[in-house]
């Protein structure tokens, strides 16, 4: 680590707490009470991502985590660990299990998207909502649901457009 950097890391830790899970060395954010808001970093990034985010949460009176999968940030790299996004999920479970935490608003970033999905998926009611910031979705696969069908014709957006090219002498400008 280069010596500009120390500096900014040490800050960053000194504001986070450190737990073992599955025996592994976690680390993570905590600040605040009320309803829980928990953090899922992406890839390469950490609970750094949200630094700046943990404080505002607070303030808005919610305790806001934002854990360091393992592999990244300040928590352990262990080698045999199984860096998928079922046993990230898992893990995270375990981890608020140890916190004794049962309900959280999901806020996920880049891959903490499938991570924080596949909590979801298994432990339905404990996940009050989701946020999911940068992440990869399969557009490929999409279907549109019913409500947004009527918007694939393009007849209101088509006129509005019309509109706008047109300037208040009736000059195109399209």
């Amino acid at each position: 680590m280069s010596t500009q950097t120390d500096p900014v890391i040490s800050l960053h830790q000194s504001k986070g707490h450190y737990i073992t899970i599955d025996g592994i060395n976690a680390f993570y954010l905590d600040q605040g009470s009320g309803p829980v808001v928990f953090c899922i970093h992406g890839v390469p990034t950490s609970s750094f991502l949200f630094r700046k985010v943990v404080p505002q949460l607070q303030e808005r009176g919610l305790r806001a985590i934002a854990i360091d999968l393992p592999g990244l940030g300040l928590s352990d790299k262990p080698e045999h660990f199984e860096y998928t996004f079922r046993h990230f999920a898992a893990f995270c479970h375990s981890f608020l299990a140890a916190l004794t935490i049962d309900q959280v608003h999901l806020v996920l970033h880049d891959i903490g998207a499938p991570i924080g999905l596949f909590m979801a998926a298994q432990h339905t009611a404990s996940i009050q909502s989701i946020t999911v910031l940068n992440a990869m979705l399969d557009v490929q696969h999409f279907v549109k649901p019913w409500p947004m069908r009527p918007f694939e014709t393009p007849v209101i957006g088509e006129a509005e457009a019309m509109a706008a090219c047109v300037n208040s002498q009736g000059i195109s400008g399209c």
